[in-house]
């Protein structure tokens, strides 16, 4: 490789991305990118800069840190930690993108508060001159992770207690919403619209492809905050032209009890969902085996409402 700043700058980011995979167990570290050669070369310790080709690196490498936290009552829970490395220069440049999936032991409030305060510390150490590389900011991250997540889970029993109480008396607008995306295909992004939709309770499910579908069950209020946070967090490298997300149809009833809210739900817990894969790249479905699951569902409109160009 020709370029000697890119070429030390790429060399930096794979060495911190196997001092990491080296430090945690197989099922604490997790690769979200897809797996190719040049994957392969970082993870088996082979990767050589010097004979790299830069049209065969990607430009970021992408993995989750299952880290371990210690609560108060020496109970241990889990906080995942995305972190994308990138592989090309930016001006100015930047060593990490972090992000914090959510849990179910630090309740939403409480989770954007600890974003909030995350990223700032993010942002302070990336401006910090001792910070030179990408391992030392990510370390440095995960020491403060350690340190100061469990002060965000001190008032979660409480905060869920009342919202519980509250949620039961009702009303409570229930929405089902239907979702079209020209094309869905990284495996991460697919991964974060399930994890981010657990602690809202949502229902529902992911079809990826292209191209492809979303379909959310729960509280009306909760919905526009959980598509915000997938576009401002999960989607937050993407560029905002590939960031389309088109509501094709919404179903929506006021429920005077929680018991009435739960019966309208169709669809098990967050999940993802094929139907026969095929096409070279394993890019497709069928389409036809998607609208027969719907209608077995109970939701016969729905695949006319999300594809209406491909109804017969």
């Amino acid at each position: 490789m020709e370029d000697s700043d890119l070429s030390s700058f790429i060399e930096q980011q794979v060495i911190t991305f196997q001092l990491l995979n080296s430090m945690y167990l197989e099922d604490e570290f997790s690769i979200n990118s897809d797996i190719n050669s040049f994957i392969e070369s970082c993870i088996n310790n082979e990767f050589d800069i010097t004979q790299a080709s830069l049209e065969n690196i990607p430009t970021s490498i992408t993995f989750t840190i299952s880290l371990k936290i210690l609560l108060e009552d020496d109970k241990e829970e889990i906080l995942p930690l995305k972190c994308t490395l990138p592989l090309r220069l930016n001006n100015p440049k930047q060593w990490a993108i972090l992000s914090i999936g959510s849990v179910d032991w630090i309740n939403k409030e409480s989770h954007q508060n600890l974003t909030r305060d995350f990223q700032q510390h993010v942002e302070e150490q990336s401006d910090d001159d001792l910070i030179t590389s990408s391992d030392t900011l990510i370390l440095d991250c995960i020491e403060w992770l350690q340190t100061n997540s469990p002060n965000y889970s001190t008032k979660l029993d409480e905060d869920d207690n009342k919202n519980k109480n509250e949620e039961e008396e009702g009303p409570l607008e229930f929405l089902r919403e239907w979702i079209y995306l020209p094309m869905l295909y990284s495996k991460e992004k697919r991964e974060d619209l399930i994890t981010y939709a657990k602690p809202f309770g949502f229902t529902g499910f992911v079809s990826p492809g292209k191209p492809a579908c979303i379909c959310i069950e729960g509280q009306a209020k909760d919905i526009p905050k959980y598509l915000n946070d997938i576009r401002s967090i999960s989607w937050a490298d993407i560029p905002p032209r590939d960031k389309k997300m088109s509501t094709r149809a919404q179903e929506r009833f006021i429920c005077q009890t929680k018991e009435e809210f739960e019966k309208h739900r169709k669809f098990e817990p967050m999940e993802e969902r094929h139907f026969k894969i095929h096409g070279n790249r394993s890019n497709h479905q069928s389409m036809d085996l998607l609208e027969q699951w719907l209608i077995e569902k109970g939701c016969p409109n729905a695949f006319h409402d999300l594809f209406p160009d491909l109804n017969k």
